[in-house]
């Protein structure tokens, strides 16, 4: 999982047509990548700083003793619940 401290990122894919796409961006405060630490799985997403960029590493081990604390948990869970809005209605 990664944590933008300062900047900017790009989190970009390409498609099956060679295109690539924008999917979102992500600024100071922002996190990424906390979906393969729950369940693994990895994305071909490329990140990309688009200003210079600072990036704070949280390993496997960190993370879920972060996610101990019920602060921590309730933000990522009431974020990851977020998701839901990215599948079509």
């Amino acid at each position: 999982m990664y944590v933008v401290k300062t900047g900017r990122v790009k989190v970009s894919q390409v498609l099956p047509s060679g295109k690539k796409m924008i999917i979102t961006f992500h600024d100071a405060g922002d996190y990424f990548g906390e979906l393969s630490l729950i369940d693994g799985g990895t994305d071909s997403a490329m990140v990309t700083a688009v200003v210079p960029t600072t990036i704070l590493a949280i390993n496997n081990r960190r993370f879920h003793k972060l996610i101990q604390n019920p602060k921590i948990k309730a933000v990522l869970l009431r974020n990851l619940g977020h998701l839901r809005e990215a599948w079509p209605r």
